[in-house]
């Protein structure tokens, strides 16, 4: 508990409005029990939409209705405790970004005992609960995900070794235990190089650094068993990729003993090619500089259902998407050009599964006279690479109980919008929407009916919304419309009357029928306009329109 003086209580006030980077807010209790800001420093300034004009006024009049009560509740809390309060919140920014913060609110009490002030400071935890939440929403996913990937990982018979940007062990698979004759507590956290003969070991380092920059060789080295034996083997980096960010390397190790074994029984360089092809899983194809297949590896048949005979009869590129053709022939002749190795992924038509994503790294050789002679292709299947990396990406902007986009999708689309509204003056409205009486639907049916409704209020916004149109879910039950084409409000109002309609319709969720309706506001764009503006008219909007009595809608402008 804190008393002050009045003659002292904002002598700090510099120091508060220039000196702290957390936002903090003093706000005077008036005799009506009415919250009234008294002060607010230069970091709270910048990053909400509250300015100078907003001191000496209430909640009522600086917010939305729904933001004032919920801040009233707050601030109360403190009043009918006597003690700090702390609770989370979120805000939009004037550049149109969500924050999530945590604000801790403490009361000021004058000689009498009476609080006359409370302080907010409010911290931003955004980047801490994003994390927690887009946790929360791809678990489930995940661990399929996470599932498939471990049979994969443990099943395979290549050594696989999973390392951090510092080349150190984190995990590894049994087939990685036999190849270094140590077990994987004793690898844990160790550097892969030291299992590298010394004569290969900075090779190695370079090319796993040149895999963190995506730039990826295959090469021999030997491997040095725990025993003293060394092993021969082919090592590929991979980089782990999470959200366009590198955040680890797969180092796969072929034990290349047997096939050495077999070449050796051969002189002549085409034996020993077409058996090394023949025993990889990858396929192998030999091509002139005019695209005709020289040579094409039996692989190809269990990759991508064509037998290899009948490969060497097709035209050049002919199972390769149209869209990929181009760059394509143009790493091709880059490769020749540059006489260094080229890679790309690309879609290759499978014969009966159609398009798969693969990898094709080009390795030209040339003769004694440096003329080239033949490009050496090495296609390999990363559809399941991809496929991964296309659920982390959707899981990172849609929300898992609706299938809708989120908060963070919608923002950027948001923004986007209002470029081009700035740009063209091409007006635009916004739609705000909650569920009448969410909560004591969920109170009186239960949780897992409620997510049934939020799940079929998300399935009729998404048949109902035009194509240029763009439904989110906020979270809770509160969603959001990008209407791209309405402009007045005659259009506002056909856009209303039809979202209207399309939950009169009867609700049958979990053996219950049910009426749902929805209170929405529309605002619509003006040049002037920005997120928080609009997000706030339409919001009031909304708010009106439950006060008309629910299941309808208002419209306003962002004037």
């Amino acid at each position: 508990m804190y008393f002050v003086e009045k003659s002292v209580t904002l002598d700090m006030k510099q120091v508060l409005m220039d000196g702290v980077q957390e936002m903090v807010f003093v706000v005077a209790v008036r005799e009506d029990a009415a919250f009234v800001y008294d002060f607010i420093n230069r970091a709270a300034f910048e990053k909400t939409h509250l300015d100078e004009t907003a001191l000496g006024k209430t909640f009522q009049e600086n917010h939305s209705k729904r933001t004032a009560e919920f801040l009233e509740e707050q601030y109360r809390n403190v009043l009918a405790t006597g003690e700090s309060y702390v609770y989370e919140d979120s805000y939009t920014s004037p550049a149109g970004h969500q924050h999530f913060s945590e604000s801790r609110l403490t009361p000021l009490f004058d000689e009498a005992g009476s609080c006359t002030h409370v302080v907010g400071v409010v911290k931003d935890i955004t980047e801490e609960k994003l994390a927690k939440v887009e946790g929360k929403e791809a678990r489930e996913w995940l661990e399929e995900s996470r599932s498939r990937y471990r049979s994969l990982f443990h099943h395979n018979a290549d050594a696989i070794f999973t390392l951090d940007l510092q080349g150190e062990i984190v995990g590894s698979n049994a087939a990685a235990e036999d190849l270094t004759g140590f077990k994987l507590d004793e690898l844990m956290g160790t550097d892969l190089v030291g299992y590298i003969s010394p004569g290969d070991a900075d090779r190695t380092w370079h090319c796993f650094r040149r895999s963190i920059k995506e730039i990826l060789e295959d090469c021999r080295i030997n491997v040095m068993h725990q025993s003293g034996e060394e092993i021969g083997c082919l090592i590929k980096f991979s980089p782990i990729e999470v959200h366009q960010e590198i955040v680890g390397v797969y180092a796969i190790l072929k034990d290349m003993r047997e096939l050495d074994k077999m070449i050796s029984k051969f002189g002549e360089s085409e034996k020993r090619f077409r058996i090394i092809a023949e025993n990889i899983h990858d396929v192998i194809v030999l091509m002139s500089d005019t695209g005709k297949y020289l040579y094409v590896s039996p692989s190809s048949e269990e990759i991508y259902g064509y037998k290899n005979t009948e490969l060497m009869n097709k035209p050049p590129y002919h199972n390769t998407h149209d869209k990929d053709k181009s760059l394509l022939k143009e790493n091709f002749w880059n490769a020749i050009e540059s006489r260094q190795p080229k890679k790309m992924q690309l879609r290759i038509r499978h014969k009966t599964k159609g398009w798969i994503w693969s990898e094709v790294i080009w390795s030209p050789v040339f003769d004694e006279q440096k003329h080239f002679s033949y490009m050496v292709t090495i296609a390999r299947d990363i559809s399941l690479q991809k496929e991964y990396e296309e659920q982390l990406e959707y899981f990172a902007y849609h929300d898992s109980l609706t299938g809708l986009p989120n908060r963070r999708f919608f923002e950027n689309r948001l923004a986007e919008r209002f470029a081009l509204l700035h740009e063209t003056g091409e007006t635009f409205a916004l739609m705000v929407l909650d569920i009448d009486n969410f909560k004591d639907i969920n109170d009186r049916y239960g949780h897992e009916t409620g997510d049934g409704i939020i799940q079929e209020f998300g399935s009729r916004l998404r048949e109902v919304v035009g194509e240029r149109d763009i439904a989110a879910r906020l979270g809770g039950d509160e969603f959001i419309v990008l209407l791209s084409e309405v402009e007045t409000e005659e259009l506002a109002a056909a856009s209303g009357e039809k979202f209207r309609q399309a939950f009169k319709a009867p609700w049958h969720v979990n053996e219950e029928t049910l009426r749902v309706t929805s209170s929405m506001g529309i605002a619509i764009a003006r040049p002037t306009s920005s997120f928080s503006s609009l997000t706030r008219v339409a919001d009031q909007a909304m708010y009106a329109s439950k006060k008309d009595g629910r299941d309808c809608y208002r419209i306003a402008s962002d004037e």
